[in-house]
């Protein structure tokens, strides 16, 4: 049995042990609301924002703070804010296109 997108990602954020990659939750979550899952897949957004929001934080916090990093955060934790309200509020949220393997067919 091949793994699926759940498992994988569920297992990659076991492994990131320092709780600091956001994408991971991210990404996950997109896995979840595919399967149905929304609650567990608003659960893992909710995280993810955590992450991003404290990332932000502490660059914003450093004495030569790096912009190009602060305003990817900021980019990553607006698009991820939009998933969650939609969500929240019953609608369809804008997430990661699946990959298809032309030679699947």
């Amino acid at each position: 049995m091949t793994p699926g997108a759940i498992s994988l990602l569920s297992r990659a954020n076991q492994l990131d042990q320092q709780r600091s990659n956001a994408t991971i939750l991210l990404h996950l979550g997109d896995a979840l609301w595919r399967a149905e899952k929304k609650e567990q897949a608003i659960d893992a957004w909710l995280n993810a924002e955590s992450m991003l929001r404290s990332r932000v934080r502490t660059l914003s916090a450093q004495s030569q703070a790096n912009r190009n990093a602060i305003d990817a955060a900021s980019q990553e934790l607006r698009t991820l804010r939009y998933r969650i309200q939609d969500a929240e509020a019953g609608g369809t949220p804008d997430i990661a296109p699946i990959f298809e393997d032309p030679g699947s067919n």
